[in-house]
């Protein structure tokens, strides 16, 4: 995870260590955000880490959600929060809602349908820079594994990133 405390920076610098041993520092050019769904795989692909409605079931061939039932998505890549993250903390899971939330805006799509987006902010209980999205199956969506994308869009610039292109979720 890349540290807040980057964001306004127009580039950053990251060294590896191993075994006392320094890399040559890589620059990298930092953005508002570059969204990213985990997957069940760890691979980027496949399966997302996805919850069904019961908060508890993960969703997969096995366990499909409901058409019009609303999913937990778990992702990374929010850019900054309101208010703002900080860098290893861990969401709280008690509080009032909302929890930080990205000062991006979020939209869905599930089978390359809108989906209805009811929640985005931090995961309770996870390290700050874990971002939950809860996310409506669309009523119409076929059944089977469908894919899922997450777009995150600046407000002031309109500028958009959206999460890779193929993970699914399972759909009854």
């Amino acid at each position: 995870m890349v540290p807040y405390e980057i964001a306004d920076q127009p580039f950053t610098y990251a060294v590896v260590e191993y075994q006392g041993v320094q890399s040559t520092p890589l620059l990298y050019n930092v953005v508002a955000a570059i969204p990213g769904i985990y997957t069940q795989n760890f691979q980027g692909f496949g399966p997302g880490a996805i919850l069904n409605q019961d908060g508890f079931t993960g969703n997969g061939p096995g366990a499909p959600a409901a058409k019009g039932s609303v999913v937990a998505v778990y992702m990374t890549g929010e850019g900054q929060t309101s208010p703002a993250g900080a860098t290893g903390a861990i969401a709280p899971v008690n509080v009032p809602v909302p929890w930080k939330q990205p000062q991006l805006g979020a939209t869905a799509t599930v089978g390359n349908l809108p989906a209805l987006v009811q929640y985005y902010g931090s995961a309770p209980g996870l390290v700050s820079g874990v971002m939950q999205v809860n996310v409506q199956i669309p009523a119409n969506v076929p059944s089977g594994p469908e894919p899922i994308v997450i777009t995150l869009t600046d407000p002031a610039t309109g500028l958009s990133s959206s999460t890779q292109a193929r993970v699914t979720v399972s759909v009854q």
